[in-house]
């Protein structure tokens, strides 16, 4: 793959992106491959200037299992436009994700499973530290942004 690959990348961090909810930047999007589930934090999701109370879907369908030490009920699943912007802006996707609002304080405003990367048409590369995905106007790039303080959510 070529491309742009971040000086300060170090596979060992978690893989953040910046992100755009109903065209609100998101800082600290965690990419998680392994994930079934995307997942955006009450906490955060009450930050954005949004009624998302209105879009939110109850009754949950089930516990998220392995998600942290123990077991989380879900809030309920709200449905948003998520965005991928490239890294200079030139290229952009857009797709309504469900995510499953969870009451935690992770450190990471948003986890995007394998369903809204594949949704999204993108491919995370752990060895590159970048994300690349598709577009009616070709290929883009995304470079995944530097941890700050890894325990400090916004």
């Amino acid at each position: 793959m070529n491309g742009p690959r971040p000086e300060h990348w170090d596979p060992n961090d978690p893989f953040h992106i910046t992100g755009f909810v109903s065209r609100h930047r998101v800082e600290k999007v965690n990419i998680d491959n392994g994930s079934r589930v995307n997942v955006i934090y009450e906490h955060y999701l009450s930050q954005l200037p949004i009624e998302w109370k209105k879009y939110l879907q109850s009754p949950c369908k089930g516990l998220l299992v392995g998600f942290t030490s123990h077991n989380i009920w879900p809030t309920g699943i709200v449905r948003l436009p998520f965005t991928l912007v490239s890294h200079d802006g030139a290229k952009e996707i857009t797709r309504v994700l469900d995510f499953s609002v969870v009451n935690y304080l992770a450190e990471h405003n948003i986890l995007l499973g394998r369903l809204a990367l594949f949704q999204l048409r993108a491919i995370p590369s752990t060895i590159h530290g970048v994300i690349k995905f598709n577009t009616s106007d070709g290929s883009a790039t995304i470079i995944a942004t530097k941890p700050a303080n890894r325990f400090d959510a916004q």
